[in-house]
């Protein structure tokens, strides 16, 4: 059996009242149950995982995009983020991250709008590994979510996955 714990730190840095960097730090705590001649015994590894989002960085990855798909200002993107990051949320924050991700103002968010967000999480991040986050969530083959959808996929964590490798 394996037990699985996680503590999130988030950490940002203001110029001139803007934010200029973000930081989440996460320390995953694995506990294993480990059987050997005959005994079991527990085994506990922990890791440390870090990701940095600057807004000069984001702006940068922005610019390399913005041709491609539609690409969000740094200040929308600060508030899609520290839900999506941290797996918490308030009633506000959850709404207002589903309503600046709902571009076409569907009431959904398809796999394009997604996109246009996750790559600066983590920049080698595919169409197909986003639909594989929709699919855990819908438990269907489609390419977008709802509402109550976009909080299951926060609360499951899917920032921390992306940033800790568990993609």
């Amino acid at each position: 059996m394996t037990d699985l714990q996680f503590t999130i730190r988030e950490t940002i840095y203001r110029q001139y009242g803007q934010i200029m960097e973000i930081i989440y730090e996460y320390d995953e705590i694995r506990t294993e149950q480990v059987e050997e001649n005959m005994q079991v015994r527990q085994e506990k590894l922990e890791k440390h995982y870090k990701a940095s989002i600057k807004r000069d960085e984001y702006e940068r990855i922005a610019n390399t995009f913005k041709y491609q798909r539609y690409v969000l200002p740094f200040d929308t993107f600060v508030q899609i983020i520290q839900p999506f990051m941290m797996g918490t949320y308030t009633a506000d924050e959850i709404h207002q991250a589903f309503r600046l991700l709902d571009r076409n103002y569907s009431k959904t968010i398809d796999s394009d709008e997604l996109s246009a967000f996750i790559p600066v999480i983590h920049p080698n991040m595919t169409k197909e590994i986003v639909l594989s986050y929709i699919t855990k969530v819908t438990q269907k083959r489609k390419e977008e979510i709802n509402f109550s959808e976009f909080i299951q996929m926060v609360l499951q964590g899917v920032g921390r996955d992306i940033v800790c490798g568990h993609v």
